[in-house]
């Protein structure tokens, strides 16, 4: 992985996050600045409110060292949202500050859902390998009710 073009404020998961790790988590979608899907190296706009508006159950395996030593995610999809398949995410903090959990300072997330593995050698953030690969953003938490006092659901 190359150096950004500026430099990165640390963002990052607090310490005790390392007992989440095998821990069934939520992935609640947002629009964010949109979603994107890349598949046959051609990218298009993804607008299908079953993948924006989802709420994905995942697994984290593993941290990501970006911005900081626990800066992001990686592991596996247990459900997909009806009319998707994908099997992996890797899903990296946005929120500036290096102490959020999944249960009390959830951060905002960029995600990459796909099959494959994460790409450390991408150009200046990891990727995640795979075809078709998803792009977007959310928020991780322990469980739905956690999202649920954070921002209430609307739909």
């Amino acid at each position: 992985m190359t150096e950004p073009p500026l430099p990165l404020t640390p963002s990052g998961l607090a310490e005790h996050t390392r007992s989440f790790l095998g821990r069934s988590l939520i992935f609640r979608c947002c629009s964010g600045w949109g979603w994107s899907v890349e598949r046959g190296g051609q990218t298009e706009s993804v607008e299908d409110i079953r993948l924006t508006s989802a709420d994905i159950e995942i697994i984290p395996d593993g941290f990501v060292p970006f911005r900081s030593e626990r800066g992001g995610i990686y592991g596996s999809v247990v459900q997909c949202p009806v009319g998707f398949h994908f099997g992996r995410f890797l899903a990296f903090t946005m929120s500036d500050g290096t102490e959020y959990d999944f249960t009390d300072e959830i951060a905002q997330w960029r995600v990459i859902f796909a099959d494959g593995d994460p790409d450390y050698d991408s150009h200046w953030y990891p990727l995640l390998t795979g075809d078709p690969r998803y792009l977007g953003y959310g928020a991780i938490a322990l469980s739905r009710e956690h999202h649920d006092k954070r921002i209430p659901r609307t739909h």
